[in-house]
């Protein structure tokens, strides 16, 4: 792992490939939740894609209205 004698530019690449899906992950569940707020107190789902930056159909799929996955 890390540190390693064995520790190629390819282990690093992947680790940092790891850490940001991660960090993406985190950041679609929070927009997720903050949109269905904004949904709740009325703010159309467009406007909320749009502030969120994501299609409106996944505001849509988060709101249970979309197609299942």
């Amino acid at each position: 792992m890390a540190g390693t004698s064995t520790d190629t530019p390819l282990d690093a690449s992947g680790r940092e490939v790891r850490l940001a899906r991660e960090a993406l992950e985190a950041a679609l569940e929070r927009s997720r939740v903050l949109a269905l707020e904004a949904l709740a107190a009325g703010t159309p789902e467009a406007q909320v894609a749009r502030r969120a930056g994501v299609d409106r159909q996944t505001v849509r799929r988060w709101a249970g209205k979309g197609r299942p996955v």
